[in-house]
């Protein structure tokens, strides 16, 4: 799904009028996620325009989601890990929009996403007391 909306995104920003970009992008630029993005990429020394900001977080999330989905489906232990501490990482930005405005897809992302750190943390536990 997020290889989709990567490709999307580059399609779109090469469109010749704009307008669906300008549609999409004054809807998505509204959260704070583009403001990390920018953090990130400036970070690594590249500045890019916003609808290329968005593919390229798009396409790296994607492409996380892809090795994690591999690593879990093969029953890796360092794909567990990974995971935990994805899901972790994403919480306190979760509460961040939460606070900001509760609505509840948001609270149902918080609470799903606090459950499978729960159950990670579980599994790892006792993972390591068997071996």
């Amino acid at each position: 799904m997020l290889l989709v909306v990567g490709w999307a995104t580059v399609e779109l920003a090469e469109d010749r009028d704009g307008r669906w970009l300008t549609f999409w992008l004054s809807y998505l630029l509204q959260f704070p996620a583009p403001y990390w993005t920018e953090v990130a990429l400036s970070g690594l020394g590249l500045t890019l325009p916003p609808p290329w900001q968005l593919a390229a977080a798009t396409l790296c999330s994607a492409g996380l989601s892809l090795v994690q989905g591999i690593g879990l489906l093969m029953g890796q232990r360092w794909a567990m890990w990974l995971t935990l501490i994805v899901t972790v990482l994403s919480l306190p930005l979760q509460i961040y929009e939460l606070i900001d405005r509760v609505w509840w897809i948001r609270l149902v992302f918080l609470a799903v996403n606090l459950a499978i750190a729960y159950v990670l943390v579980v599994r790892l536990r006792g993972d390591r007391r068997e071996g």
